[in-house]
Formats: structure tokens, C-alpha cells, sequence
């Protein structure tokens, strides 16, 4: 029995034992994947309140509070389409580190053989998983998420609070030039905010590459580390698969570097996932989830109609006999939504 290697079982086979590309943020604070059924996902944006239970006299009733604590808002996670056309120039192209008077394509299994399929869908894979990270990035910074594209021009609203996005200015900047700013100081600024806002501790900080530098060259943070000594914490910089790990501090937890670019499709340009003279704080406790919606589609055999559950919907389609293409597509709807938004925050603290 043939297998066909464009079934969509067969497909999403070969999706599976492909390896994740790196995604810092979505790795350190999204780390729970929740798939839905439907196109359009709820989310439970959580705003912590402290109250105090009242006091009232054992002869009268109980006391009714005003429940708080969360709103939800209805969100359709909005689509990401990578595709590609197989065409009869396909059929004789030559792959790489192919011999260069092999036999045409044609003859090694088709324009679009195994090794072209799951070159392609990879390649979709990673792009998919770098807008994804865009879309943690933006959120975390602001608490919105812009999305703009083909017939789409939006933006998702998770409520950050003004306070949470701080801009350094003057002599608070942290660069060589204003000696009297102070990092640590900041630091512990933001883990009271965490503390206070979300009810949780400050243990991740992800600093942009500029940002980076200027802490660990800035006299105040040596002055603390070389009064800490090893016993209780440490700074050194260790590149690490996930990225580059700067230390771990007692008061404020994993200090890391964010390196990693994108091409912004908008013009061209290739951007640091998160701008040099940012820092990005918050808690890896905050919850935070990766949504997929739905996917409707239309099956080209039994011209049925249905949705497609999952992260990733693997689709290969014949478009056209005359002349003949195949489309290879890629298709997902993921929402990086931070429930807890009080949990994060971002200091701009270079200008």
C-alpha cells in the first residue's frame, strides 16, 4: 500500500518530528498550549484586588463582596497563511547538493518530491514560530498586539497598564554619561510593581543587546555584584541554546540577553526581536498561554466542510491543470496571550 504524502494525516506526521525553532519568550513565559475548537478563543484578562474579608457580628448574615478579580474579552487569533507554488519548472530544477547532470526531478518522484515537501513546510514551520514570537514580544511590551496584513488591520488589546511601560529619561539613563542613573535601584522599582500589581515575584528580566551592555558595563551593577561575592549571587555571561544567559540574582532572578532579528515585512528592514535599548521584566509565574483557533477549510475530495484543530494545518492543493501548479500552505492561528498582564512589563532605559 502507497503512502500519500499529501494526506493530511501524512502531513502533519512529518510536522511532528520537526524540532521547534528557537522562541525564547514563547519558551520562558508561554508555556502552556491551549488549542480550541472554535475560531474565536476567550480570554481571561486577571487584575488581582486585595481585600480584606470584612468583620461582621456573628448575629447578622453573611456580607456580600463585589466579585472582581477578571474580564473576558473574545479574541479570533488572526491567521498566518505561508504557501508556495510547485509549477512544471519545478519538475527539472536541481536541489541542493544535488549532482548537476542528475536526473530531473520529474523522475526522482515528482516537482515536489519528500525532500522539497519537508524543506518547504520546515521553512513555513519557522516562519510561523518567528511570528509567534513577534506577537509575545509586542504584547509583553505594550500589552497590544498589531496586526496588519492582507485584508486585516487590527490591534489586540490585552490592558497593560501605563505604569508598566516606563520610558527612562535624563539623568536616569542608563548609558556611560549619566553616572547618578542607577540599574539596581530600577530593578528593584519594577519587582515591587510585579509584587504589588500581579501579587507575583520578579524572576525573569530579558534585557535588548544595547540595554544588556550598559548594565553590566555601568559602575552601580559592578559595585553591587562585587559586594554580593559568590555566595549568594553570581554575573557572567554563558551562551546558552535558549539564548544568552547573563546571571541569577536572589532579588530579581534570571538575567538574560535577547538575540534574535526579523525581516519586517513592511519595509525590508531586519529588526532585533526586542528593541536594543529595551528591557523586558516580568514573572514566569504570571500565566500566559499560546491560543490556536480554529481552521475552517473545505475538503477537495467530499467537498465537506470542517475545522481543523491544532497548532499547525499542513495543506496541499492543486490549484490549476492548466497548467499545473500544486500549493503548498502552512496555515495557523496562534494568539501568545499574557492572562496575568500585571505579571510583565518594559522599561525603555537607553534613548
Amino acid at each position: 500500500m502507497s503512502i500519500n504524502r499529501y494526506q493530511l494525516r501524512t502531513l502533519l506526521a512529518a510536522l511532528a518530528q520537526m524540532k521547534a525553532p528557537k522562541a525564547f519568550l514563547l519558551n520562558k513565559f508561554f508555556r502552556t498550549v491551549t488549542v480550541s475548537k472554535t475560531k474565536k478563543v476567550d480570554i481571561d484578562i486577571e487584575k488581582g484586588v486585595r481585600r480584606l474579608a470584612p468583620f461582621v457580628s456573628p448575629l447578622h448574615a453573611s456580607k456580600k463582596v463585589e466579585r472582581v478579580g477578571y474580564t473576558t474579552k473574545d479574541y479570533e487569533p488572526p491567521m498566518l497563511k505561508p504557501s508556495d507554488i510547485f509549477t512544471e519548472e519545478d519538475a527539472f530544477d536541481r536541489q541542493p547538493g544535488q549532482a548537476i547532470y542528475a536526473d530531473p526531478a520529474l523522475a526522482q518522484g515528482g516537482a515536489m518530491d519528500d525532500r522539497r515537501l519537508g524543506r518547504l513546510l520546515a521553512d513555513f514551520y519557522d516562519q510561523i514560530t518567528r511570528r509567534e514570537e513577534w506577537m509575545a514580544s509586542k504584547a509583553l511590551q505594550a500589552g497590544t498586539v498589531p496586526v496588519v496584513g492582507e485584508g486585516v488591520s487590527e490591534s489586540i488589546d490585552f490592558g497593560m497598564d501605563a505604569n508598566h511601560i516606563i520610558t527612562l529619561t535624563g539623568n536616569d539613563l542608563w548609558d556611560s554619561s549619566h553616572a547618578d542613573s542607577d540599574p539596581i535601584a530600577d530593578l528593584r522599582t519594577w519587582r515591587r510593581l510585579i509584587a504589588k500589581d500581579a501579587g507575583l515575584p520578579l524572576d525573569c528580566t530579558v534585557f535588548g543587546m544595547d540595554a544588556a551592555t550598559a548594565f553590566l558595563n555601568h559602575p552601580k551593577v559592578r559595585e553591587y555584584f562585587d559586594k554580593l561575592r559568590i555566595d549568594i549571587g553570581t554575573l557572567k555571561t554563558e551562551r546558552r541554546a535558549e539564548g544568552i544567559y547573563l546571571g541569577t540574582l536572589p532579588e530579581f532572578g534570571e538575567l538574560w540577553a535577547y538575540e534574535d532579528w526579523f525581516i519586517d515585512p513592511s519595509d525590508g528592514s531586519e529588526d532585533p526581536m526586542i528593541p536594543a535599548n529595551k528591557v523586558l521584566f516580568g514573572s514566569t509565574m504570571a500565566r500566559a498561554e499560546r491560543h490556536y483557533g480554529a481552521i475552517y477549510d473545505i475538503d477537495p475530495k467530499t467537498e465537506q466542510e470542517f475545522l481543523f484543530v491544532g497548532e499547525r494545518y499542513p495543506r496541499v492543493r492543486v490549484t490549476s491543470n492548466d497548467p499545473p501548479m500544486r500549493q503548498v500552505a502552512l496555515w495557523s492561528k496562534p494568539l501568545p496571550a499574557p492572562h496575568q498582564i500585571d505579571g510583565f512589563g518594559c522599561a525603555t532605559v537607553l534613548e
